[in-house]
């Protein structure tokens, strides 16, 4: 559940409609993570799918929860309705806290790795970096200061819709070590922790 909570945290969001009634909306591009969360959840919710006017605009595919008690739960660990701008990182049991950190980096984390010319040197090189993104500041600089104590150095700048969580080549290294060391299953997004393995093959780092 500390998983469920990361991702919600990052994509996921609570509201009321004009009726009253309360819901949770999961959403993703990735249909592989909607149904692991469904899954997880004990969901027999149908996952919506919607198509962007957009072609530039991936698929996103939906899922929606009607219930008052986890609209009540989620409030007490600081998820309100649109929170994006305005969230503070909740009070997590370090026992749980890597699993909390993958769902959200598996919402609004990303790896990056491939090569880049070098100008100065006329060569190319290898990138390896990974980075988290939030609308608040405030939740961003918690979570860069708690993963300082895992050997994580990072940086947080501003972007264009809010702001960015930057970590180098080992720090990347230190955070993927954090988030996965501990799974048992594959409760993660398959194609991110891929991009890490070939990272770490191709520079010869030890995971």
């Amino acid at each position: 559940m500390a998983y469920v909570l990361g991702f919600i945290f990052a994509d996921g969001s609570i509201f009321k409609n004009p009726r009253g009634s309360h819901y949770l909306d999961l959403t993703s591009t990735d249909l592989e993570l909607i149904g692991k969360l469904k899954r997880l959840l004990g969901a027999e919710h149908k996952i919506g799918v919607y198509n962007s006017k957009n072609k530039k605009w991936k698929r996103r595919y939906k899922l929606q929860i009607g219930s008052r008690d986890l609209f009540s739960d989620l409030n007490k660990y600081g998820v309100v309705p649109r929170k994006s701008l305005i969230m503070s990182f909740p009070n997590i049991p370090r026992k749980y806290l890597s699993h909390f950190v993958r769902g959200y980096f598996d919402g609004d984390g990303s790896v990056n790795f491939g090569k880049y010319w070098r100008k100065a040197r006329s060569n190319w090189t290898w990138q390896f970096s990974s980075s988290f993104i939030s609308g608040s500041e405030k939740f961003l600089k918690t979570l860069c200061k708690i993963l300082n104590q895992y050997n994580m150095r990072g940086a947080i700048q501003r972007k264009n819709r809010g702001y960015e969580l930057v970590f180098s080549r080992l720090s990347s290294l230190a955070l993927f070590k954090l988030m996965y060391h501990n799974v048992s299953t594959k409760m993660f997004l398959e194609r991110k922790h891929n991009i890490f393995l070939k990272a770490f093959e191709k520079l010869n780092m030890r995971a």
